[in-house]
């Protein structure tokens, strides 16, 4: 039947042998022909989600249509609104919209077609630190979800990671040798085999990184040992330095004035000068030289008297001397050297004296070490005159 009402007119007629007939007419009412139409008026295949339009082609009179659009949702209109479907899985979705038309008689007709809503694509992360000191090494936790097949990770203006798994990635090491924070895009784009994306964005911010460094102007030497230091380190500005001279004492200047090293013992005493810089922001670096303090060298010695007769022999005692390789004597004090022992043994010595006065000498003792350290010691002793007994008689026989 068309698409308007249609009568039909039955006539039987009956006759017999002899002539007898009779006519009987029926009739038949049709309604037109019920058939469900529809096509989408958008495309029906893409990413999550998909906003969908329908056009109702049906044809026949007084329909009624019921939609069923494969979602648990329903309408009754003529031409429903456009609906949204999801797909917030990991694998394609597809929806089968189906459209059921009925007239008043009852005469009925469906229509079946599909809505396929690629696999669901989500770009999402957290980073464990986003502000750290050079060397910065982040971690990353991948939260994306759905049917993803390959991930960018994007970490510097210019580099970028491309993976095909949901492992975290591992991003190399940041670094910032300037002298201010650089901060870093951390960018991720997903998407699936149908090419449907999503993207999320963070940033990080690499402070930059401290290098403490300094040279003192010696290394070793001999105590008392005055050492210089100059701060070499690459961040001065705003940056929190403490010397440690391994001595009991501090400084926390940038630049330290010269210390002083001593040492009284018999040894050689190392002292590890630390030198500790915090910037600013927090970013710490620390360095260790090391300086040695040669043993502690000490010229002494004793005379038994403080005056001698002319030739007269006294002892000189240089054993309250410490730390000597050798001991050189200078008995006048003239800065010539009269002799050199090995050790600090006590001997005897004498001075002439043949004129009318008495004379002052000086004795110099100079004790040196085996690194080259010196020190001395000046005492004095009085040296009378020569007494030489003479006479003479007038007459040797009596």
């Amino acid at each position: 039947n068309t698409d308007h009402d249609t009568t039909y007119y039955i006539e039987l007629q009956a006759a017999n042998t002899q002539g007898c007939s009779d006519t009987m007419i029926r009739k038949i009412f049709m309604y037109p022909r019920v058939i469900a139409a529809f096509d989408f008026t958008t495309p029906v295949t893409g990413c999550n989600p998909i906003d969908v339009g329908f056009d109702n082609n049906s044809t026949g009179k007084d329909l009624n249509y019921v939609w069923s659009f494969g979602n648990s949702t329903f309408s009754t209109d003529t031409v429903p609104l456009p609906r949204q479907f999801t797909n917030y899985t990991a694998k394609d979705t597809t929806y089968h919209v189906r459209l059921t038309v009925s007239n008043v008689a009852g005469c009925d007709s469906s229509i079946v077609k599909d809505v396929t809503v690629y696999s669901n694509v989500t770009a999402d992360f957290s980073i464990e630190r986003i502000d750290s000191c050079s060397p910065f090494k982040i971690r990353v936790d991948n939260f994306s979800t759905g049917g993803i097949t390959e991930f960018v990770w994007q970490y510097t203006e210019d580099d970028s990671i491309k993976q095909y798994t949901f492992a975290d990635p591992v991003i190399p090491v940041y670094h910032n040798t300037g002298l201010v924070p650089i901060t870093h895009p951390v960018v991720l784009k997903t998407r699936n085999a149908h090419g449907c994306q999503a993207e999320r964005r963070d940033s990080i911010t690499v402070y930059p990184e401290m290098f403490a460094s300094f040279s003192p102007d010696m290394t070793e030497g001999c105590q008392p040992l005055k050492v210089g230091f100059t701060n070499h380190s690459n961040i001065k500005s705003g940056t929190f330095f403490m010397w440690d001279f391994d001595d009991g004492k501090y400084s926390y200047l940038e630049q330290p004035s010269d210390h002083i090293y001593s040492n009284k013992s018999d040894l050689t005493v190392p002292h590890d000068i630390h030198l500790e810089a915090t910037t600013q922001y927090g970013c710490y670096d620390d360095t260790i030289i090391t300086v040695s303090v040669y043993p502690y060298v000490y010229a002494k010695f004793t005379i038994d008297r403080p005056e001698i007769c002319s030739d007269e022999l006294f002892t000189i005692d240089p054993t309250s001397s410490i730390g000597g390789a050798d001991y050189k004597w200078d008995y006048q004090d003239d800065g010539s050297t009269d002799d050199i022992f090995l050790n600090n043994a006590s001997f005897n010595h004498t001075y002439p004296n043949y004129g009318t006065n008495n004379l002052n000498s000086k004795i110099r003792l100079t004790v040196t070490s085996n690194e080259g350290c010196d020190t001395s010691w000046v005492d004095s002793i009085m040296i009378h005159p020569q007494v030489r007994a003479a006479f003479t008689i007038d007459n040797p026989i009596v």
